[in-house]
């Protein structure tokens, strides 16, 4: 996970950077793609979740979950993902959905009343399916802690 917080934090200097004042780069929100994401330990969890809330608290942008497998969910889930990281309205099954329900602008920060929060609610949160940008769960009905399913 170094490895990816260092490159978050790349990409958000180059995109605030004095050199790219000039471009029309624009930044509406920040896709994660888990797939290739086999496991994540506990420590690293924590890291990118900090990662994931400074850059959302400090530059608001807020980032979005794709292809994460049940392990990888479990360990983001109990290092506090839903407690003002990534919510669950930002967890998507594939990239080109996290990208459409970003272009749409379904993807905001919101306020923080609508910030998840960790404890009781973990469990039944956890248990919230993953919704499609359009509100239709495309007949997988998975879990949240579910891998996704295939195309």
């Amino acid at each position: 996970m170094s490895a990816l917080t260092t490159r978050i934090a790349t990409e958000l200097h180059h995109l605030l950077s004095l050199d790219n004042l000039d471009k029309s780069t624009v930044w509406h929100a920040m896709v994660l793609d888990f797939s290739c994401t086999p496991w994540v330990d506990s420590t690293a969890a924590a890291e990118l979740l900090e990662t994931v809330r400074s850059v959302q608290n400090h530059h608001g942008y807020p980032i979005v979950l794709c292809h994460c497998n049940a392990q990888c969910m479990e360990v983001l889930l109990n290092a506090g993902m839903g407690a003002g990281a990534i919510p669950s309205r930002h967890i998507f099954h594939s990239v080109h959905d996290a990208a459409r329900a970003i272009a749409l602008g379904q993807v905001t920060l919101g306020d923080s009343h609508e910030k998840e929060t960790v404890g009781a609610d973990t469990q039944s949160s956890s248990k919230q399916q993953l919704k499609q940008p359009d509100g239709a769960d495309n007949g997988r009905g998975a879990d949240v802690l579910s891998p996704p399913a295939a195309p």
